[in-house]
């Protein structure tokens, strides 16, 4: 049984947001759920929000890998149904989340990007 802890930090002085709120709930979950299928057990998924330098609200997801990434992974991970390998290859899973999750930022004329840094992920969702 997987025991991933999911951590908040988010900022309390965020402005409400006015977006489509289907699309902004199915990319966090994405990413939520993404980000714990892919952690080590024990591990702990972070979930923050700040106030970029233009004033606009950032979302961002982290959490350590269980299987390391290349570069190229990193460029590959929003095409559709991309896995990296077996290891991350289950029926439960088919690789379209984040391809999800980046059409619906696109529609929502948001930002979807990825940052890895040693082996911590982040996806980072910017709203414009």
């Amino acid at each position: 049984m997987r025991s991933e802890r999911v951590e908040f930090a988010l900022q309390e002085d965020i402005p409400a947001i006015v977006s489509n709120l289907f699309a902004l709930e199915s990319i966090i979950i994405n990413l939520v759920n993404n980000a714990k299928q892919y952690s080590p057990e024990k591990s702990v998924v972070t979930v923050s929000t700040l106030l970029n330098k233009e004033g606009k609200l950032q979302l961002s997801v982290s959490n350590e890998l269980k299987i390391p990434l290349t570069d190229e992974d990193i460029s590959q991970l929003f095409d559709p149904l991309w896995q990296k390998d077996s290891a991350r290859t289950s029926s439960d899973n088919f690789g379209l989340g984040l391809s999800i999750a980046k059409a619906l930022s696109t529609s929502i004329n948001a930002e979807l990007n990825v940052e890895l840094n040693d082996e911590i992920i982040t996806f980072s969702l910017k709203l414009k």
